[in-house]
């Protein structure tokens, strides 16, 4: 594996085979010794993807937690728009400033195991 490489692992219970013998030790192998804590380093920002929230429709209940894509699509099939997979642009390249019909509002609930210092909303 290299440096950024990530690899998924199922172990299953199993037996040794009478055929497999085992290796024995060369001088370029090393024991490797992890200690239980490390220290972590960021060279950028860590990131939190916003991708679940409650959400409403203009002053209407709360709805549960949902994904982000699956609620744009459901509030599109509901108002007749195109649906966001069909690559059109977004509503707020309009030009005219009428405002809007309707709202729909996010509410996110972040939840961490330490208390939080410099955080920023940066959307991308």
């Amino acid at each position: 594996m290299y440096d950024h490489d990530s690899l998924l692992l199922y172990l299953e219970p199993g037996r040794r085979e009478a055929s497999v013998s085992c290796k024995e030790k060369t001088e370029e192998e090393q024991k490797l010794t992890i200690p239980a804590e490390v220290p972590v380093v960021c060279s950028e920002p860590n990131v939190s993807i916003l991708d679940l929230a409650e959400y409403r429709f203009d002053d209407g209940e709360w709805n549960p937690e949902e994904e982000i894509l699956r609620i744009d699509n459901k509030f599109r099939k509901i108002l007749g728009y195109p649906l966001r997979m069909e690559a059109l642009a977004q509503p707020w390249i309009n030009d005219k400033e009428e405002g809007f019909e309707h709202t729909l509002s996010l509410r996110y609930t972040i939840c961490a195991d330490s208390d939080l210092k410099n955080v920023s909303l940066r959307k991308s």
